[in-house]
């Protein structure tokens, strides 16, 4: 019996792996583990591990006093040097519900926060490199025109919903303003086909199926269930984008005869549209923005002293055939409106005799005699000047004409800085609607200009002229991003330009 165990001993010593390296099983790189079960019995690590499951054991290496425990442990082959979870025949366990929601709201908050950062590095660079005078010059002018408004049409039934109006039309021009500066003028340059294409056929159909204003004789309006739209405010938009456009794709040839005559079809066209609509306040808008923009441009002199020459000689020809009795009695009482005070003199006798009674500071907010007595019309809209005179005086009205001219004036600096000659064309585009409409209205009410139905920028009532108007900044603080590089990183200083 002793022997049968000897032989057995030595039999199972000959046999066994470890004596023979070779003969290893497969996924075994020589380490032993205890044997789960007790009884000391050293079995190879791959078995120990299918054996005893989740169980812990201990992986012996090749350095005996390196001891590691780990759950679910596996011996990998030579060289690794390390025990990995073991698998198992179904795969990883799965995650439990609660484990996996908080996985994925993890990776979502991550997405967030970046998401946020880029936000805020973009915002930070948009601020640094925009021209933040001008959008506040804007702000300003606008809230100082809703402040007008409210007292032009405070006893007025009929405008309860005009200040309303007004405040949403300068949110959504402000919204527009942000867009589209963020986008190149050079993406406009590109479209300006299409542009050209879209304006076109908006002053179509206005032509067709425009409707005018109460009192008034155009067709310029277009009318939206509640909602009343001018699309020659946004036209003015499109015009200055697509004639910038044309301009800089003659630069060179500027002054070449064929090209005069394609600028002046370019132009004449939308002029021509607006005429037929009865509009003729905004064709001299268009006439202005016209001439100059050709100046800048370089067009030689001799070309407006020719143009020049042809308006004197057609201007009988307008007088005579083109202007109906109402607009050449208009024009005939604008110098002297107490010659016919109750007829067609009637809005800029009373507007000229609200801004006399201002004084120096005014009669007082929502105190104005002719304002709230109603004698002056369209208070709100054309006449908004008046109001201001008679109300905060001149010193009111002053404010208006520094607001206005601090606006001028730096578009035009940006002009004068802009990279390219296209982005300086776009901002006297700019410039010269703004300087323009502004002379028009203010002559208005001083009875210098004959009454043709021009807005006030930024302080008129209407959300059309609204909305173009900080369409129009947006297109300057787009020419201003991309002549002012400026760097995020730490210890630079933003560009002045």
């Amino acid at each position: 019996m002793c022997g049968c165990r000897l032989a057995s001993s030595l039999w199972g010593i000959v046999s066994s792996p470890l004596a023979h390296p070779r003969a290893r099983r497969p996924g075994c790189n020589g380490a032993r583990r205890l044997s789960p079960g007790g009884g000391g019995r050293p079995v190879c690590g791959a078995a120990a591990a299918r054996a005893a499951g989740p169980a812990l054991g201990r992986c012996i290496r090749s350095r005996p006093r390196q001891v590691h425990r780990r759950e679910n442990a596996r011996c990998v082959p030579r060289g690794a040097g390390r025990c990995l979870p073991n698998p198992g025949p179904a795969g990883p366990r799965p995650l439990s519900a609660v484990r996996l929601g908080r996985k994925e709201g993890g990776h979502v908050l991550k997405r967030l926060k970046k998401f946020a950062a880029s936000v805020g590095r973009g915002v930070l660079l948009y601020l640094r490199r925009v021209d933040k005078l001008l959008i506040l010059l804007s702000l300003g002018c606008a809230a100082y025109g809703c402040v007008l408004i409210s007292s032009a049409v405070l006893n007025d039934p009929s405008g309860a919903r005009t200040v309303p109006v007004q405040i949403v039309a300068i949110a959504l021009g402000f919204v527009a303003m942000l867009v589209i500066s963020n986008i190149n003028y050079e993406v406009f340059a590109y479209f300006a086909k299409w542009i050209a294409l879209a304006c076109l056929v908006l002053l179509i159909v206005t032509l067709f199926i425009g409707t005018g204003r109460e009192g008034a004789d155009d067709q310029a309006w277009i009318r939206i269930g509640s909602i009343s739209i001018q699309p020659s405010e946004f036209v003015k938009i499109g015009f200055i984008l697509t004639f910038s456009a044309h301009l800089n794709r003659v630069q060179e040839h500027l002054s070449a005869p064929g090209h005069v005559v394609l600028l002046c079809i370019h132009g004449m066209i939308p002029v021509g549209m607006i005429v037929l609509q009865q509009d003729f306040g905004s064709a001299l808008v268009f006439c202005f923005i016209f001439i100059s923009m050709m100046f800048i441009a370089g067009l030689k002199l001799r070309y407006f002293a020719a143009a020049g020459i042809l308006l004197l000689i057609a201007a009988p020809l307008v007088w005579f055939f083109a202007l109906n009795d109402f607009h050449r009695q208009r024009i005939l009482v604008a110098f002297a409106p107490e010659q016919d005070p109750l007829n067609y003199g009637y809005q800029q006798y009373y507007g000229r005799m609200a801004i006399g009674s201002g004084g120096l500071q005014g009669l007082g907010l929502y105190q104005g005699i002719q304002t709230q007595s109603g004698y002056v019309s369209e208070a709100q809209n054309d006449f908004i000047f008046a109001v201001a005179g008679e109300e905060l005086g001149f010193l009111g009205a002053a404010l208006i004409l520094v607001l206005l001219a601090a606006i001028i004036v730096r578009v035009l600096m940006i002009a004068f800085r802009a990279p390219d000659m296209q982005g300086r064309l776009i901002c006297v585009g700019v410039a010269s609607m703004l300087l323009f409409q502004t002379l028009i209205n203010v002559g208005m009410c001083l009875c210098l200009m004959p009454v043709i139905g021009i807005t006030l920028p930024f302080f008129s009532s209407g959300g059309s002229s609204m909305v173009a108007c900080f369409l129009a900044i947006g297109l300057v603080e787009g020419v201003r991003l991309r002549s002012a590089p400026v760097s995020l990183e730490p210890g630079t200083v933003p560009s002045t330009r």
